[in-house]
């Protein structure tokens, strides 16, 4: 019975730092290329689109509904506000807004400047790729050879989305302005098991290494610690 368990624990284990592993390694997510039109994703399936992605003023554009389906955000995440002329996408509850001809983006109604607006073309939505790519948790890379932009997913993004989700989370359990609460500090941990350093009396949790972070905000004269782990949970460790 002890190898049995022994054998299980080694297992999820494994499981655990190949997901680690994974994660960590920036792999590409799709590729638009500039005057063509198609994209792909994972780097073997190619999709067709009806415009083209293009450069100007050295800032690398594309259209903003095939980008969002690149990263697997479906056609309702996407949102056109034709009066104000704004460009809303959504994926897990974070929402990223891009007005037309605006220098500032908006993740999760937070401001942020960006040195390219997004423009209007041909009746399309035209996205700065860098700036919506980071926005969503993304990395961008310019394939000179083949006037490509790569599209990779890592790690860093997936703990900015987390941070964005604890943010959110402190503002409904303790009713505090979103825009007042900040970050002091973010900074890797392995919890010793899924309790992710945070256990509640009397519940049972599997002693595994579980990897994640330790989220320290600020909000209305006071901070909070919030503890993390994979596939975006994350807990309030109120005795922090």
């Amino acid at each position: 019975m002890k190898r049995k368990v022994l054998f299980v624990t080694f297992l999820v284990l494994l499981v655990l730092t190949l997901s680690v592993s994974a994660w960590g390694t920036s792999t590409e997510q799709a590729a638009f290329f500039v005057g063509e039109n198609y994209y792909t994703v994972e780097t073997d399936m190619m999709y067709s689109m009806d415009t083209v992605p293009f450069i100007e003023n050295d800032c690398i554009f594309v259209p903003a509904r095939y980008f969002a389906r690149a990263a697997g955000i479906p056609d309702s995440g996407i949102i056109w506000n034709a009066a104000d002329r704004v460009v809303t996408i959504q994926k897990d509850g974070f929402t990223v807004s891009f007005g037309i001809g605006e220098h500032i983006l908006y993740v999760n109604a937070e401001p942020r400047a960006i040195s390219a607006a997004a423009v209007l073309r041909e009746n399309r939505a035209f996205l700065p790729v860098r700036a919506i790519a980071e926005a969503l948790g993304y990395k961008v890379t310019w394939d000179p050879e083949q006037r490509a932009v790569r599209v990779y997913a890592q790690g860093g993004g997936e703990n900015e989305m987390i941070v964005e989700k604890v943010k959110k989370d402190l503002a409904e359990k303790k009713g505090l302005p979103l825009d007042q609460i900040t970050v002091k500090k973010v900074e890797s941990v392995s919890w010793p098991d899924t309790s992710l350093g945070c256990p509640e009396p009397g519940k049972m949790y599997a002693q595994v290494i579980t990897p994640g972070c330790r989220v320290v905000l600020s909000g209305g004269g006071k901070d909070y610690v919030y503890h993390t782990g994979l596939n975006g949970t994350f807990v309030l460790c109120e005795n922090n």
